[in-house]
């Protein structure tokens, strides 16, 4: 590898490095883009995106970082998010280069399916598990409104992501 092509590799992934952490960010500001209280992960947004850009390796490595940004916020148990964002971004990108094509609407039903993967291991973890009063109630307000907030919004991470591989791939 030479060094234009290193110091490309370096920036298309700190772009992407800091792209999740602002989603994270964004995602754990307070009201930052609640609507009637549901909030979108926006982590799962840029995972998904990247896994679809990038393929499965760095959807893995990204899903891991992401998951891991995730449990320093969650209550649920530690580790947690972080095993089913790398599997889930590992997946995501091994179905885009194997089974489908990339494509926005592709884009919508995958965080569809990893939203709801999520918000229901989550909301078991933290509510179901202990018995809540009110739980169900809650996995129908809050849970399920928050898993098509996400898949709306992870359309147009698609698109950021996809602009951003197509660009560096020009350069190199």
């Amino acid at each position: 590898m030479d060094t234009r092509t290193r110091r490309l590799f370096i920036l298309k992934n700190l772009i992407y490095t800091l792209a999740l952490i602002a989603a994270y960010v964004l995602q754990e500001t307070p009201l930052a883009l609640s609507i009637g209280g549901v909030k979108p992960n926006l982590v799962i947004a840029a995972v998904v995106a990247i896994a679809m850009a990038e393929g499965e390796f760095s959807g893995g490595l990204y899903g891991l970082l992401g998951g891991i940004l995730c449990d320093t916020a969650a209550f649920h148990i530690f580790g947690a998010a972080s095993i089913l964002f790398a599997a889930m971004g590992c997946g995501c990108g091994l179905i885009t280069v194997y089974l489908v094509r990339s494509h926005w609407r592709t884009a919508f039903l995958m965080n569809l399916l990893f939203a709801f993967v999520y918000g229901t291991a989550s909301h078991y973890l933290i509510y179901g598990m202990w018995g809540y009063q009110g739980a169900g109630m809650l996995y129908l307000t809050e849970t399920l409104p928050a898993v098509i907030y996400t898949s709306a919004l992870g359309v147009l991470a698609y698109f950021a992501a996809q602009y951003n591989s197509k660009r560096f791939k020009q350069m190199e």
